[in-house]
């Protein structure tokens, strides 16, 4: 399989993504994530990946000190009990423990209507995919920048690498909640795309995950906790 580099955070905005609220979506279907520690340009961790038969992505976010930082790590989708995908990540990480990678962090997530989701023991994640003109790139980043929900909860924004024009772009927009409903995730997330095409900008995708086992959940502390417009 190919490799992707993307700004998305966890999110490779996949042509044909089975997580896409468009699709019908089996609920046994998972996605499997182990990020390493980044060695550079990550070349070594993608060949060892392509020789397994597992999808490397390498994920590019702004943290809070303004720094681009970067997450290589799988992507890979497999079907059925959560068990035997727990187990299945757990291998992926011995792998690339066995071949020299400090791995940082194991996420595996699912459909919303998986039965897991009903736990309310992870966050739903949805990501929402804006192509936008270069000359309105700005005016996009501004207005989700300073977006909140009501009680103080911020969207954040990204780019993918491999999403791009000669003078388009595509943004993605992520929107992360726990303890909430299926029900008010879908409206918070509706809401957002409803007042981000107010302002004249169009929501090409929406894709809608379940997060039901995460090692390290603050790995992400200094992405999410970013305040203010990406550079």
């Amino acid at each position: 399989m190919s490799s992707d580099m993307t700004n998305s955070h966890d999110c490779a905005n996949c042509d044909n993504c089975m997580f896409e609220t468009s699709n019908t979506i089996p609920t046994d279907l998972h996605e499997i994530h182990v990020t390493v520690e980044s060695e550079g340009n990550n070349s070594r961790f993608i060949d060892v990946c392509n020789a397994n038969n597992i999808k490397p992505i390498v994920i590019m976010y702004t943290s809070n000190h303004k720094e681009t930082c970067l997450d290589p790590m799988t992507s890979l989708r497999t079907e059925g009990p959560c068990q035997d995908v727990a187990t299945h990540a757990s291998k992926i990480a011995q792998l690339l423990t066995k071949e020299g990678f400090n791995v940082l962090r194991t996420k595996i997530e699912t459909t919303p209507n998986n039965a897991e989701a009903q736990t309310y023991n992870g966050y739903y994640e949805s990501h929402l995919a804006v192509k936008t003109h270069l000359n309105f790139e700005g005016n996009l980043r501004h207005l989700v920048s300073n977006y909140r929900f009501d009680d103080n909860i911020m969207p954040h924004i990204s780019t993918n690498a491999f999403k791009m024009g000669n003078a388009t772009k595509t943004i993605m927009i992520t929107h992360r909640r726990t303890g909430v409903s299926l029900e008010k995730f879908n409206n918070e997330v509706n809401t957002l795309r409803n007042d981000i095409e107010k302002h004249k900008f169009n929501v090409d995708r929406i894709i809608v995950e379940y997060c039901w086992y995460d090692t390290n959940l603050a790995h992400d502390d200094s992405w999410m906790n970013n305040i203010g417009e990406e550079t």
